[in-house]
């Protein structure tokens, strides 16, 4: 029997994410110091914290934002 996520609410999704951590700046840094050499590309960024088709905006401009504060070092083939 293949299952599938039909009619699972937005709000449910959001709690299910990375332990019930919405996506902040703050999660997305703490999530990757837990990574093996504390790096993760975009995809598995995607994959690990559940962002959805419509929030992958928002994880880019939070990526974006952190590396401009220094926070984050992008070190991918788009660095500008």
């Amino acid at each position: 029997m293949a299952l599938y996520n039909h009619g699972v609410s937005k709000a449910k999704k959001q709690r299910d994410r990375g332990g019930g951590q919405p996506l902040t700046d703050a999660g997305i840094i703490e999530h990757i110091r837990t990574l093996p050499h504390g790096r993760a590309t975009y995809k598995q960024l995607v994959k690990e914290l559940r962002v959805g088709s419509e929030d992958r905006d928002v994880l880019e401009a939070a990526l974006d934002r952190l590396a401009d504060r220094g926070a984050l070092v992008s070190c991918g083939l788009d660095t500008s």
